[in-house]
């Protein structure tokens, strides 16, 4: 089924719930049910939203996979295209006895993404490997004892290894960004000094010696999808001690990383 189709029915089913829950307190006052029923029905809806819950965890990882595995699809097609020049050269060479002189690997194309999903983001993703990173601060991951002291209403259903692996977009974020920042301005092209000046934009005297981003960043970026459990993982990236907040102004919040003292 269709991640998206399978996505409205659960938003429908979710409403359901929702409009059941207030019918719950007329029903209670009718002589027709006892106290008993009311709470089997009230049960229900609670195993219905947690159901709902988990199906949106499945879709939001299906996504994931499926935007992985186009990618590995798109960079497999390049590479048979590439060995297909070779093998077709060499074998033109050998039979007019030339030296053989293998061709320069050709850039990937539009052409040699074929399967690959379209870019939803507003500028090119940008290249993590540009920058050191082990000269920008990073984020570590949370363990088994921190991930098991966070309250149950922040955390909800995730899980430890969705929280570690958020927190690894999150720093290659970071990583992109400020590789970007320590670029000489003239070598830039006009779109890395359009989301240059963007970034320094941002930066205040609150901001002073940190590492952060934002939200939209991290859409720009890793291509990062936010729904719920999102933002959900900021919070608990804020709770654990490994970020904090610097709001404004309006709706812009910044994701600053809070050094380690250990």
């Amino acid at each position: 089924m269709d991640t998206a189709k399978l996505g409205d029915i659960l938003t429908g089913l979710s409403s359901i719930c929702a409009d059941l829950d207030p019918a719950l307190s007329n029903v209670s006052t009718s002589s027709h049910w006892t106290d008993k029923d009311v709470l089997l029905i009230s049960t229900g809806i609670q195993e219905i939203k947690a159901i709902v819950n988990d199906f949106r965890l499945f879709i939001d990882e299906a996504e994931r996979n499926r935007q992985h595995l186009n990618k590995i699809k798109g960079r497999w097609l390049h590479l048979q295209n590439t060995t297909d020049l070779v093998l077709k050269t060499v074998e033109e060479q050998l039979k007019s006895g030339s030296k053989i002189v293998l061709p320069a690997a050709r850039p990937e194309k539009k052409g040699d993404n074929v399967g690959m999903p379209a870019k939803t983001t507003t500028g090119p993703v940008l290249n993590v490997k540009e920058a050191n990173s082990t000269e920008i601060s990073q984020i570590r991951h949370l363990n088994e004892d921190e991930f098991s002291k966070i309250p149950n209403y922040m955390k909800g259903r995730l899980r430890l290894g969705e929280i570690n692996s958020f927190i690894d977009k999150f720093n290659s974020t970071v990583i992109a960004k400020y590789g970007l920042l320590r670029k000489n301005r003239k070598t830039l092209t006009d779109g890395e000094k359009k989301r240059y000046n963007a970034y320094k934009a941002l930066e205040t005297n609150e901001t002073t010696g940190c590492y952060f981003c934002t939200s939209d960043d991290m859409k720009d970026i890793t291509g990062q999808k936010f729904v719920h459990s999102t933002w959900a993982m900021f919070t608990i990236l804020r709770h654990c001690n490994r970020t904090k907040e610097i709001r404004g102004p309006k709706q812009i919040i910044r994701y600053c990383i809070v050094i380690a003292t250990e």
